[in-house]
């Protein structure tokens, strides 16, 4: 398999979807319940997670609200 490399914006892009997606579950949350909360077609959120699109920070404040979490960008999350 090929090696990617990731810049660092690719790579924090990377970890706050991986923690999303990992509240969603811990939480029994729905990706279409926090892609109605985020007011984004359920496929744009799933381009977001999938890291096809990219997160605006308007939407990560959003998503952390919404899963009462929070993350630090260069962090040990």
């Amino acid at each position: 398999m090929p090696r990617v490399n990731l810049n660092k914006a690719q790579n924090e892009t990377r970890k706050f979807s991986d923690k999303v997606r990992g509240e969603l579950i811990r939480q029994h949350k729905k990706q279409s319940e926090l892609a109605d909360y985020l007011g984004l077609p359920r496929q744009s959120l799933t381009c977001r997670l999938g890291g096809k699109s990219s997160w605006k920070m308007e939407e990560v404040v959003d998503a952390c609200d919404f899963l009462e979490m929070s993350y630090t960008v260069g962090g040990n999350n």
